[in-house]
């Protein structure tokens, strides 16, 4: 079975289950089980790696990319009667079908699970921004311009 199938817990008879035994932030342990029903022996596996370089936190909120990710979500995820798009209007842009529009109407992060799709799409955050453009929602097109002018531009 395929390493994905474990960790989004898609297989019947496995799982993958994180137990932190300490709070460090520099060193990541990891002992990985084994064992059939029918056989009594298990087999394990431990890696353990120690981070070299000092962990970069980048502001108090976390990863930057994160923090535009959480901004267009509360910007997009109400629906709208205006000319103002919303998560419907982002998905249609990905070509994304009327189903896939009603499946996201009743998904609690809409914007979110679209943001995922563009981001596995290897779509660039200038696509994203003319998107948002055709949309009509220069708020969203100015998070995205002051998120690429502060991290993605040479300065």
């Amino acid at each position: 079975m395929d390493f994905e199938s474990v960790w989004h817990a898609m297989t019947p008879y496995s799982n993958f289950v994180f137990d932190p035994s300490t709070p460090s932030t520099s060193k990541i342990y990891c002992e990985f089980q084994s064992q059939q029903q029918t056989v009594e022996r298990k087999v394990s596996l431990q890696v353990s790696a120690e981070h070299v370089a000092p962990v970069n936190k980048l502001s108090h909120k976390g990863d930057p990319r994160q923090e535009l990710d959480r901004k267009l979500i509360i910007l997009l995820d109400p629906k709208t009667n205006s000319d103002a798009g919303d998560f419907r209007d982002l998905a249609s842009h990905m070509d994304l079908g009327g189903a896939h529009v009603t499946y996201l109407e009743n998904q609690p992060n809409p914007t979110e699970q679209l943001l995922k799709q563009w981001k596995d799409d290897k779509k660039s955050l200038h696509e994203l921004k003319k998107v948002l453009s055709d949309i009509h929602r220069p708020d969203a097109v100015e998070e995205v311009e002051l998120f690429i002018n502060k991290y993605l531009t040479d300065s």
